[in-house]
């Protein structure tokens, strides 16, 4: 445990440090078939590691998923920070203000009840770079964060 030189006045004590996989739920995406053109340009967002850029927040998606795609994908809830684990873009990082789906180069980091996604969300993008040296040097880079 340590105490923070810099915090808010009404904070005091020692902060506990914990894992990911303790505060919150961890899920990976999927895509669906890609050949069923009738899953594909919808109203859902499918965040793919490309459409996580400087913008903090996902608002708007390259690609789209009808309410049949979307069904066959896990569902991320809203406040859930992506983190891309897999590929050339390790480490990017983005908040969903909507309920979406993501292709399986992410992970959703879902709070437990008390914990800020917003805190979670500032201390990977902090860690990003860490994290991504870590991530190894195989062909295609990837890291587990769970």
């Amino acid at each position: 445990m340590t105490a923070p030189k810099l915090r808010f006045k009404e904070f005091d004590g020692d902060w506990n440090s914990s894992a990911l996989v303790d505060i919150s739920q961890i899920i990976t995406g999927s895509t669906p078939t890609t050949s069923k053109r009738e899953y594909y340009n919808g109203e859902f967002l499918f965040v793919s590691p490309a459409d996580i850029q400087e913008n903090r927040y996902i608002e708007t998606t390259k690609t789209t998923l009808t309410v049949e795609g979307f069904d066959k994908c896990r569902h991320i809830p809203e406040n859930s920070v992506l983190f891309v684990c897999i590929g050339s873009t390790i480490g990017k990082v983005a908040q969903n203000k909507v309920t979406c789906a993501t292709n399986q180069q992410i992970n959703a980091v879902i709070p437990n009840k008390g914990y800020s996604s917003d805190f979670l969300y500032l201390q990977l993008k902090k860690l990003a770079p860490n994290i991504k040296l870590n991530a190894g040097a195989q062909a295609v880079p990837l890291i587990n964060i769970i």
